[in-house]
């Protein structure tokens, strides 16, 4: 039978039959080789075969429609995909403790439109922003402003998920990543209080977050509307991307690509590019601008 994994426990995962029931299977052998460029060959949101031997045993897995991944740490060549088979990708991050890492966020976005995932960015803590950093809302959205599908700023600890943002998740399967600290799980505490999902606290010394979620797990907060909270991440190398092809998942971007010289510009040093030009004149910011030429410089 057919079934979806619903979490990832590193050596078995948790599958959803299709009757509702949950079991908890193990890879078939010849599946953990079968791509030796994944870290992890099966990931939450996959739809798998599934077959109860002396155990439950995942036997195959289907065609994937997308997936979000990143180089895995510390092995080259390899990938690490954090969710499979998503209707959009959001991407949380906190205004203060810690502080935004707009160099991350823009990987995450360039991942979703790698494959043509809707993109939405939620800015948490903003209770904590002194007065003094008030005029940071109004640069991320000048920054990111046509740049994603939804840009939403929320105090999740004191008061209740936006009825805007709550509509986004509805009857969607959304994925879910940010660094650590920022309020991944606290998102899916408030939209469905009956979670009590564990968080944690932000170290005051380094002033970053300690990881809470182990392992990828997809939450059903009301029926048909799905969140697959991922672990805290700390870095997101690209991946399967090309250096001509980047500038084509920088939504700001692609409107100028045909008018350069060059139908593989990297919009860096090269003569008579419109991405730059562009940029002088202020309909591409430099923050976004600055943040592809430092992907660029990184691409394997």
């Amino acid at each position: 039978m057919t079934g979806r994994v619903i979490k990832s426990l590193g050596s078995s995962y948790q599958v959803s039959l299709p009757d509702g029931t949950e079991v908890t299977a193990i890879l078939r052998g010849k599946l953990r080789l079968a791509d030796t460029k994944a870290k992890n060959p099966v990931v939450v949101g996959d739809k798998v075969e599934i077959n109860q031997e002396d155990e439950w045993v995942i036997s195959g897995i289907e065609p994937r429609v997308n997936k979000i991944n990143r180089s895995a740490i510390g092995k080259t060549g390899q990938e690490q995909v954090l969710a499979a088979n998503i209707d959009q990708f959001l991407v949380v991050s906190s205004l203060m403790n810690p502080l935004p890492k707009f160099n991350f966020i823009d990987r995450c976005l360039v991942a979703a439109q790698a494959y043509r995932i809707p993109s939405v960015l939620l800015f948490t803590k903003v209770d904590l922003l002194p007065p003094e950093h008030n005029g940071m809302i109004t640069e991320i959205k000048r920054i990111y402003s046509g740049c994603t599908d939804g840009i939403f700023f929320s105090n999740l600890k004191k008061q209740p998920a936006d009825e805007n943002l709550k509509a986004i998740f509805s009857k969607k399967l959304t994925a879910v990543a940010g660094l650590s600290g920022v309020g991944k799980t606290t998102l899916i505490n408030t939209l469905n209080p009956e979670f009590q999902l564990k968080t944690g606290v932000t170290s005051s010394k380094w002033n970053q977050g300690k990881h809470t979620t182990s392992h990828a797990e997809l939450h059903e907060f009301e029926p048909g509307s799905y969140l697959i909270d991922t672990p805290g991440l700390r870095e997101f190398g690209l991946t399967e991307i090309d250096a001509w092809e980047l500038g084509h998942f920088f939504r700001e971007m692609v409107p100028f690509l045909d008018g350069c010289r060059f139908s593989k510009c990297l919009h860096d040093n090269e003569p008579v590019c419109a991405v730059k030009d562009a940029v002088d004149s202020g309909e591409i910011t430099r923050e976004r601008y600055s943040s592809y030429l430092q992907m660029l410089r990184d691409l394997p």
